[in-house]
């Protein structure tokens, strides 16, 4: 979300975009039609913001010239940049999971839960085996205390784990998510320090 004081006729340029982007659709949603522009199917597939201005409104019968009113307007923006499922860390996709009384845990909330956690643990990786001498590792930190000295190159075993047990929980691949390496029995135990304790009520 952004502020400011603006012209009417200066909507269009005043949040610039990337020399790489462009703005394929605008919208100007009043306050009752707001909820409705957050549900466009389009923020699911693309770059998107929405934010709002304050609009001057000059007073000509005002003798100060430096008097004006302000009224705030809503702009949401669509580019034409395609949303990756494999990169974004916005998206999460509820992708064949299974009715109520045979999800067990793993609810859709539950899945949501665990997305996360990896999520977080596959961005700690990698900065681990890229910034190997520097970067502070949480998720390192919570491994058992066998596999804490362990060669970079087993890191990006862990990291390559935890990419693939990412998104298999963002797209409900249940073949997936059950641990198959000690990799990804490592990630099973450490995701638990990091929010997800089962439950999905």
């Amino acid at each position: 979300m952004q502020n400011s004081i603006d012209e009417p006729g200066d909507i269009g340029s005043w949040w610039q975009t990337e020399e790489s982007a462009q703005v394929v659709a605008r919208l100007h949603p009043s306050p009752v039609d707001l909820a409705d522009a957050f549900r466009d199917d389009r923020w699911q597939t693309r770059e998107a913001r929405a934010y709002w201005l304050w609009i001057i409104e000059s007073d000509e019968s005002d003798d100060d010239p430096e008097s004006y009113s302000a009224t705030p307007e809503w702009i949401v923006e669509f580019l034409d940049v395609e949303l990756s499922p494999l990169t974004d860390f916005r998206i999460f996709a509820k992708n064949n999971d299974p009715e109520v009384e045979d999800a067990g845990v793993l609810t859709v909330r539950t899945r949501f839960l665990l997305w996360n956690a990896l999520s977080d643990i596959s961005v700690d990786m990698d900065s681990l085996t890229n910034d190997w001498s520097e970067w502070a590792s949480s998720v390192k930190g919570d491994m058992p205390l066998m596999v804490q000295s362990q060669p970079r190159e087993w890191w990006r075993e862990m990291s390559r784990s935890a990419e693939g047990l990412c998104t298999a929980a963002r797209l409900g691949r249940w073949d997936v998510l059950l641990p198959r390496i000690p990799a990804e029995e490592a990630l099973s135990f450490t995701r638990n320090t990091h929010g997800v304790h089962g439950g999905g009520a």
